[in-house]
């Protein structure tokens, strides 16, 4: 059985064997594909790895010790719920709900972490994303996480940023000598190097800039959690962005926005498998998914601001008929009039019959030759005229989110909201 607690794509709880009944923990990340990676700890002691994939309301995969060596399958079953929602639930539950207030997940989030629950996730009161930056609060809290020395692991993204905020003063004292101490035991990999590195840059001139670790990079697992985290921040700013903008809607407009919500959800779901595919047995395959995923949330967060923006400018139908002719001009302006009052009257003239003064016959335009599209290739690395890979599922989804858009943009206008400034799915 298996209790697990999700903020996001980390995951972190506790699992045991129905013969043994001691829990074991667990902790790791859900992949774009939706597989979990997990790392099991017994007294603090990395003693396995865990890849699981959902299978319903289970989980099914395999279980592997530390060296490499000896695989079993495992099967982990949910426990019986006996507690309510945690706070760092609840506040994730109240992002994602456009009726619920930003000033709500952010007091969530913070009582979250005041309360030393599970799952907090530091990063984010260093960031900003969803609550007020808070250095010191994200340095106490990232000091909790890195209680337990890595015994000869590489260091995780969370023991690399607190040694920069050490080395740096950022959130407290510098502490430079206690930077070095959280990768006394660690393995020597490019994430110590750079962070050593840095504490001796520091040491050697104490005006030299401070340090953001994921700008900086390290090995390919705190690259994917960099990559992991710029994608959270990007999808909170658009959900937050959106609960602006539903405040503003009536109940229509609200139902199209959260059903446009949904559209792109699964539109972004199947850009990222696909992505995932495509790269499949790589190394670099999730960070590359994820970096997909970021760059669509930032498109959608950017869209949403636009659409939030936008003001609806008052206009009258002399406005209207203003515009037309000037882009008419007044003789074709004046033809169609004519020809609008033809219409109206219904007197059987054809009001294609009806002479254009000083207009010359129209003639037929010459159709255009279809010409071989030039330029570099395709950024999917298809040969020019190959089907795209969003003509299949990811086409479906994506069209659906712009027709869900469409109808979204015209209760946006008619209530005086405004629409979404690049066109991009909703």
């Amino acid at each position: 059985m298996a209790k697990l607690t999700r903020a996001r794509n980390n995951v972190r709880g506790t699992y045991k064997y129905d013969s043994i009944g001691v829990p074991i923990t667990i902790e790791g990340t859900i992949e774009p594909s939706g597989a979990m990676a997990l790392t099991e700890t017994v007294n603090g002691k990395a003693t396995g790895t865990l890849r699981l994939q959902p299978t319903g309301p289970d989980l099914a995969g395999e279980w592997t010790d530390v060296t490499g060596k000896k695989v079993f399958p495992l099967h982990l079953a949910p426990s019986a719920p006996s507690r309510p929602p945690s706070l760092v639930e609840q506040a994730q539950a109240c992002l994602e709900d456009l009726a619920c207030p930003a000033s709500e997940v952010a007091r969530l989030f913070v009582a979250a972490d005041d309360a030393k629950e599970v799952g907090v996730d530091c990063r984010r009161f260093l960031s900003g994303a969803g609550v007020s930056r808070d250095p010191a609060r994200a340095r106490t809290c990232l000091e909790r996480d890195a209680i337990t020395p890595c015994d000869g692991d590489s260091a995780t993204l969370s023991r690399a940023e607190l040694a920069t905020m050490r080395i740096d003063g950022v959130g407290g004292p510098v502490d430079i000598a206690g930077a070095r101490k959280l990768f006394a035991t660690c393995f020597d990999d490019v994430t110590k190097e750079a962070v050593l590195a840095h504490a001796a840059a520091k040491e050697h001139d104490p005006k030299a800039l401070a340090l953001d670790f994921c700008e900086k990079g390290g090995t390919t697992i705190v690259s994917e959690e960099c990559a992991s985290r710029r994608r959270d921040d990007e999808a909170t700013r658009g959900l937050l962005v959106a609960k602006k903008i539903a405040a503003t809607l009536d109940a229509d407009g609200k139902r199209l926005l959260e059903a446009a919500n949904k559209a792109f959800a699964a539109y972004a779901r199947a850009r990222v498998l696909y992505v995932v595919e495509v790269y499949n047995g790589g190394s670099m395959r999730t960070m590359l998914a994820t970096n997909e995923d970021r760059i669509l949330q930032k498109q959608r967060a950017d869209d949403l601001e636009a659409f939030a923006a936008f003001k609806a400018k008052a206009t009258t139908a002399e406005d209207v008929a203003r515009d037309e002719g000037g882009r008419l001009g007044p003789r074709r302006a004046g033809a169609r009039s004519a020809r609008g009052e033809a219409r109206a009257r219904g007197d059987g003239q054809d009001v294609e019959d009806l002479p254009r003064r000083g207009a010359r016959p129209l003639r037929p335009r010459a159709r255009r030759r279809a010409r071989p599209r030039r330029g570099p290739p395709r950024r999917d690395g298809a040969p020019l005229g190959a089907p795209r890979e969003d003509d299949g599922a990811a086409g479906a989804l994506r069209r659906r989110a712009q027709s869900e858009l469409v109808s979204l943009l015209g209760a946006g206008v008619a209530a005086g909201v405004g629409r979404v400034g690049r066109g991009g799915a909703a």
